[in-house]
C-alpha cells in the first residue's frame, strides 16, 4: 500500500493547523513579506503601504526595504492581490510547511534504496515534527517565512536532481531557494557533484551542467539586479542599513556580516550547545559567543533553555544517524554531505547563530541534505530508531511551546483551552 503525497499534505495541514490553533488566520506584526508582495504588485521594491515599526527593516534614503531575498514575496503576491494586506503570515507558513512535508515524503521515496513504507513514514514524521521545522512553521513572521520557503525550493531542487531529466528546472528551483535564503547558493554543490560522480563522460557532465547553470544564473542576475535597483550596488544586500537589534547592528558594523571570527560561536551553538545546566563542566553558550549577550525572551517562560540556541543533536537526536550514512561508492550521500557542509560553512560564518530561537533554526538551510544522510544511515526502523524519533518530537514540542508563548504571549495550552471553551459556547 502506498500513501499519496497529497494525503501526506492534508495530514500535515491538519497537524500544523492544530499546532497554531486560533492563531492560524492572524498576523504576527512581522508580516513584512505581505507588504513587499503588495509593493511588487504596485511596481515598487520599497514598502509603500507599511505603517508598522521599522524593526529589522532596511532604512535607505527615505525608503524602507525588506532585508534578505524576495522569493517569499513572490509566493504571497497572488494571495495579496486577492485578499489584500490582511493575509496571515502564520497561515502562509502552515501551508508551505505542509507542502514541504509532502515533498519530503516524495523525496524519501526517490532515494534509490528499498525504503519500506514504515521507514519512509517515520522519517517524514521526524522532519515534520522532530526538527525545528515544526516551531518555525508554526510561528509565521518574516524570518521564518523565508526559512520555510527556502526549504520548499530546496526540496524541489533535490527532487528534480534525482529525477535527472530536467537540469534546467533544477537550476530554477535552486535559484528560487537562493532567492529565499542566499546561503542556499552553495547547495549547487549537490547537483554538480552528484552528476560529476555519475558521469558517463565529460560530455555527459557538461550537457547536464550547462542548462542547470544557465537557469541558476538567471536567479543570480535577479538577486544582483534587485540589490542594484535598491542600493545602487549589485553586491550590497543592505544589511548594513538594517534597523534591528543594536547589538547585532553594531557587530555587523564592526566585523561584517560574515567573518571567520563568528565560527566558534556558531559551531558551538549548532553542534554542542547545552541548556543552562547547573554545574555545567563545558563552556556555556554565552562564553562561546562573547560578542552576543543573551537576548530577550524565555526569561518569562524558562531559564533552562538559552535563547541564543542549542545543539541540533539535543533537539533532534535522531540526526545522529547521519553519521552512519554510507559514503563509499554512493554519489547521492557524498553529494548530500558536500552540499550540507558547503551551506553550513557559510552559515557558521554569519554574525548571529539565529538569535531568539529554540535549538538552531539555521539547521533548515541544510535539513534536506541531512535527511538524505539520515535516511541512508537509518538502515531499519526498530525500537531504538522509533525511540529517538519520538524523543526528537518531544524536544521540538517543547520548542513549539516556548516559541509560541514568546511570539503570541499566550500559553499553547491556554490558547487551546480558550478555543475549546469558545467552541462549546462557555
Amino acid at each position: 500500500m502506498k500513501r499519496s503525497p497529497w494525503l501526506v499534505f492534508f495530514l500535515a495541514l491538519l497537524f500544523y493547523g492544530f499546532s497554531v490553533g486560533s492563531m492560524l488566520f492572524k498576523q504576527t506584526g512581522m508580516e513584512q513579506y505581505v507588504y513587499l508582495a503588495d509593493s511588487f504588485l504596485h511596481g515598487h521594491l520599497d514598502l509603500i503601504h507599511y505603517s508598522g515599526a521599522p524593526y529589522d527593516l532596511i532604512h535607505f534614503g527615505d525608503k524602507l526595504y525588506v532585508p534578505g531575498a524576495l522569493a517569499p514575496a513572490l509566493l504571497y503576491m497572488p494571495f495579496v492581490a486577492l485578499f489584500g494586506l490582511k493575509v496571515s503570515d502564520v497561515l502562509f507558513s502552515v501551508v508551505v510547511a505542509s507542502i514541504n512535508t509532502a515533498l519530503m515524503y516524495d523525496l524519501l521515496g526517490r532515494l534509490g534504496g528499498e525504503e519500506s513504507l514504515s521507514k519512509r513514514t517515520w522519517l517524514t514524521v521526524l522532519f515534520a515534527a522532530g526538527t525545528v521545522h515544526w516551531w518555525v512553521a508554526s510561528i509565521g513572521s518574516v524570518w521564518f517565512n523565508a526559512q520555510v520557503t527556502g526549504v520548499l525550493f530546496t526540496l524541489l531542487f533535490a527532487r528534480e536532481t534525482l529525477i535527472d531529466k530536467r537540469p534546467w528546472l533544477a537550476g530554477i528551483w535552486l535559484g528560487l531557494a537562493a532567492l529565499s535564503r542566499p546561503t542556499l547558493l552553495f547547495a549547487a554543490v549537490f547537483f554538480l557533484l552528484y552528476n560529476f560522480l555519475r558521469r558517463e563522460s565529460w560530455r555527459f557532465f557538461f550537457l547536464k551542467s550547462l542548462p542547470f547553470a544557465g537557469t541558476f544564473s538567471l536567479a543570480l542576475a535577479v538577486m544582483l539586479g534587485y540589490n542594484f535597483l535598491r542600493f545602487g550596488n549589485a553586491l550590497d544586500f543592505g544589511y548594513g542599513y538594517v534597523e534591528g537589534s543594536k547589538e547585532l547592528t553594531a557587530l555587523y558594523a564592526k566585523y561584517g556580516g560574515f567573518n571567520v571570527r563568528y565560527m566558534p560561536c556558531n559551531l558551538y551553538v549548532s553542534l554542542a550547545g547545552l541548556p543552562n545546566l547547573p554545574g555545567n563542566p563545558l563552556p556555556t553558550v554565552n562564553e562561546m559567543c562573547p560578542d552576543l549577550k543573551t537576548p530577550r525572551g524565555f526569561k518569562h517562560i524558562t531559564d533552562f533553555f538559552n535563547p541564543l540556541g542549542m545543539s541540533i543533536f539535543l533537539t533532534t537526536p535522531a540526526l545522529l544517524y547521519a553519521f552512519r550514512a554510507r559514503l563509499r561508492g554512493s554519489p547521492l550521500t557524498l553529494s548530500a554531505l558536500a552540499a550540507g557542509m558547503a551551506v553550513a560553512l557559510v552559515v557558521w560564518m554569519y554574525h548571529t547563530p539565529g538569535y531568539v530561537q529554540y535549538g538552531y533554526r539555521y539547521l533548515l538551510d541544510m535539513i534536506v541534505f541531512l535527511m538524505i544522510l539520515v535516511a541512508d544511515g537509518m538502515h531499519r526502523i526498530g525500537k531504538l530508531e522509533i525511540a529517538l524519533i519520538l524523543a526528537s518530537v518531544f524536544m521540538n514540542f517543547i520548542g513549539l511551546y516556548i516559541m509560541f508563548k514568546d511570539t503570541f504571549k499566550i500559553s499553547w495550552f491556554d490558547m487551546w483551552t480558550e478555543t475549546l471553551l469558545h467552541l462549546i459556547g462557555l
